[in-house]
């Protein structure tokens, strides 16, 4: 994959983070943030509905790069889940 000239695209990478996360994507070293609830694995395995954050750096390209990217990989994983529960 390719992304903006001079800037490649990197990969998805998933980096825990001991803080919130704000910080590391204020100062770039990482592109997009997605927080997952602590109780997500638990309400996901009961049949509840839980949201993830996604947050974004505001007018960087880089960062909406990303965000594409993850959004489609979370779309993908929704509609695995969505099919599971049909079974």
């Amino acid at each position: 994959l390719s992304g903006m000239p001079g800037r490649p695209v990197r990969a998805l990478v998933v980096v825990p983070l001991a803080d919130d996360g704000e910080a590391a994507l204020a100062d770039g070293r990482i592109d997009v943030l997605l927080r997952v609830p602590t109780d997500f694995a638990r309400r996901l395995a009961s049949g509840e509905r839980s949201t993830l954050e996604l947050r974004t750096r505001d007018g960087d390209e880089q960062s909406r790069l990303a965000e594409r990217r993850l959004r489609g990989v979370l779309d993908r994983w929704q509609q695995q889940v969505k099919q599971v529960r049909l079974l």
